[in-house]
This record gives C-alpha cells, structure tokens and sequence, in this order.
C-alpha cells in the first residue's frame, strides 16, 4: 500500500511540472 501512494504521490508532481511546462508553451505560442 505504501508503494502504491509514493507512486500516486509521485505521478502527481509529474503531472504538475507537465501542466506548467505547457502553460508556459501556450504563453509563447500565443504570443503575437
């Protein structure tokens, strides 16, 4: 069961330095 939440634990922060890096994507691509 540990295993299993430090896995959870860790796919989240992974899956907030994805959602910032394609922020920061958007922000250039919409950039005129």
């Amino acid at each position: 069961v540990e295993q299993k939440l430090k896995g959870l634990y860790w796919m989240r922060i992974i899956i907030q330095l994805i959602e910032k890096e394609f922020q920061q994507i958007e922000k250039m691509a919409t950039r005129p």
